[in-house]
C-alpha cells in the first residue's frame, strides 16, 4: 500500500479531504434533526475503530520504533492525560447538540474552539507521524479522523448556530477549525525536516494516548447511559476494531 507520490503531496491530499468533511460537520449543524440511535452506533463504530488503532497499530509501532515498550507507555500516558484534562477544564467533547445544550452554561464558544483546536491539533501531528514512519500507516490513522471528524465540526457548528456574531465571521471560524489538523500536521512534519521536535516513536505513542482517550469517552458513556440497542452497539464496536485488525493484518503481512 505504498505510494510513489511525495508524502507533502500525500499530506496536501489528506488535509483537504480533513477540511472537507470538518467543515461539512459545522455546515449541516443547522440543517439535520439527528436520530440518536443511528448517531450511537456510529459513535460506537467509530470509537472501536480509534480504540484498535491506538493499541494494535500506534503502540507496537512505537515500541518498534523506541526499542522501549515502557518508553512507547510513558509517551502514551501522556497523550491519554493531555486529552483528558482539556475535556475536564474545557468540556468540549459533545456529539449531540442537546447535549450541547444541556452544558451551556460550563460551555464557551472561546473554551470549546481552544480545547478542540489543541485535540485536532494533535490528530494532525498522528497523521504526519505515521505518514512519516510508514505511508500505509498514514492511511488508517487519516481514516480514523476522517470519520470522527464531522463531529467535532457537528460540535462547533450547533454552538455558533445560536451566536449573533456575523454569518461570514461564523464561517471563517469554521473554515479556521477545518485546517486546524492540517496545519499541525504541516508544521510537524517540516519540523521534524528541519529541527529536534518529537521522535516518530514518541509521536506515536502520544498519539495513542490521544486515540485512546477519545475513543473511550465515547464508549463508557455509551455503556453508563444508554440502555437500549446494546447488541448492534457492541457489534458496531467491534466492527470498528475488526477494520483496523484487518488492515494490520493486510499491511504488515505484505510488508515482510
Amino acid at each position: 500500500m505504498s505510494s510513489s507520490l511525495p508524502i507533502p503531496v500525500l499530506l496536501g491530499i489528506y488535509s483537504l479531504a480533513i477540511a472537507s468533511v470538518c467543515y461539512f460537520g459545522s455546515s449541516i449543524a443547522e440543517r439535520i434533526s439527528q436520530d440518536h440511535r443511528k448517531l450511537q452506533l456510529c459513535l460506537s463504530f467509530i470509537s472501536g475503530f480509534l480504540l484498535a488503532l491506538a493499541l494494535l497499530i500506534f503502540l507496537p509501532k512505537s515500541a518498534e520504533e523506541l526499542g522501549s515498550l515502557e518508553k512507547s507507555a510513558h509517551w502514551m500516558l501522556a497523550g491519554l492525560l493531555t486529552i483528558f484534562f482539556l475535556e475536564r477544564f474545557f468540556c468540549f467533547h459533545h456529539h449531540e447538540e442537546k447535549g450541547c445544550e444541556k452544558h451551556s452554561h460550563d460551555l464557551t464558544i472561546g473554551s470549546t474552539l481552544v480545547g478542540l483546536t489543541v485535540h485536532s491539533a494533535l490528530e494532525g501531528i498522528a497523521l504526519a507521524a505515521t505518514m512519516i514512519s510508514h505511508h500505509g500507516v498514514g492511511l488508517v490513522v487519516l481514516i480514523g479522523i476522517l470519520f470522527h471528524k464531522p463531529f467535532e465540526g457537528f460540535t462547533i457548528g450547533s454552538l455558533l448556530k445560536d451566536n449573533p456574531a456575523k454569518a461570514s465571521t461564523k464561517k471563517l471560524i469554521n473554515i479556521a477549525f477545518a485546517f486546524s489538523a492540517p496545519i499541525a500536521a504541516f508544521i510537524y512534519y517540516f519540523l521534524s525536516n528541519s529541527i529536534d521536535v518529537f521522535s516518530i516513536g514518541e509521536a506515536l505513542a502520544f498519539s495513542a494516548g490521544v486515540f485512546l482517550c477519545i475513543s473511550l469517552s465515547d464508549l463508557l458513556p455509551e455503556l453508563h447511559f444508554h440502555d437500549h440497542d446494546k447488541i448492534l452497539m457492541s457489534l458496531s464496536l467491534l466492527a470498528g476494531i475488526a477494520v483496523v485488525f484487518a488492515f494490520g493484518l493486510f499491511e504488515f503481512g505484505h510488508s515482510h
